[in-house]
């Protein structure tokens, strides 16, 4: 399985799907993921979801394998929107899995995640302590996935009197007196800590998916890329900006 969290998100319908599928057909079956550590415990507390087991494991006895995902460049969903196509990862991940011999309609559904009973107790204690809670991401994997004036983002916020913690997975550029930097968080507390948030502020990533995914109100900042194709299935608003960076498309 596919090792950006933005993929392993979107898959995340064929997970309900196939087991919907299974239900119909009259058929107990099992449903198991089988992706990188990170990708794994992203989808852990999944109520129809078996289980996990590592990539590098045989699935379990039985088996079979509904959707194989090896690289960016094999999955077929990914192929085609890199050639343009105008239609949502998600669709294109169900159009490519079969269940008893059947391929899985897409119903248009968002992708959803979980967390576990503890975790749910973790996220109500940090909400009662009162305060407006902001999530800022710093960056993302590529260098078009940045913004510039994120600074100045994370100050206007903070005068606002909200608490705004900034998310990154390496050291954080910059410092703002009263940020709260989350730096290489596990993916669980991460997580624990989006749920948590009145608001996330995401860029073209797989943190945005995640806080869609979870309910979170959330905004995301692109570049070239369009939000509309890769965010559509969180049923988005999208507002247009002309920028003065250098932009590869015609809208950024």
């Amino acid at each position: 399985m596919l090792s950006p969290l933005g993929d392993v998100v979107c898959t995340e319908p064929v997970i309900s799907l196939t087991f919907e599928m299974l239900q119909k057909a009259g058929i107990e079956g099992e449903i198991w993921f089988q992706g990188d550590n990170t990708a794994s415990k992203l989808l852990t507390g999944h109520p129809m979801l078996t289980g996990t087991f590592p990539e590098d494991s045989p699935p379990p006895f039985g088996a079979q394998v509904v959707l194989d995902i090896t690289s960016p460049n094999d999955c077929p969903s990914i192929a085609s929107l890199r050639a343009g196509d105008k239609v949502s990862a998600v669709k294109l991940f169900c159009a490519s899995s079969s269940v008893l011999g059947q391929t899985l309609h897409y119903d248009g559904r968002s992708p959803r995640l979980y967390l576990t009973a503890e975790e749910e107790e973790r996220v109500l204690l940090l909400q009662l302590e009162g305060v407006k809670r902001v999530v800022v991401q710093e960056s993302g994997r590529h260098w078009w996935k940045t913004y510039p004036h994120l600074k100045k983002l994370v100050q206007l916020l903070l005068s606002t009197g909200v608490q705004v913690f900034v998310v990154s997975d390496k050291p954080i550029t910059f410092a703002v007196k009263g940020m709260v930097p989350l730096v290489a968080l596990p993916i669980r507390d991460l997580m624990v800590h989006l749920k948590a948030a009145d608001l996330v502020i995401g860029l073209d990533s797989g943190i945005t998916h995640i806080s869609a995914a979870l309910g979170v109100p959330t905004y995301g900042i692109f570049g070239p890329t369009d939000p509309e194709e890769i965010l559509g299935v969180y049923n988005l608003n999208v507002s247009w900006n002309t920028l003065p960076l250098h932009c590869p498309r015609a809208r950024c």
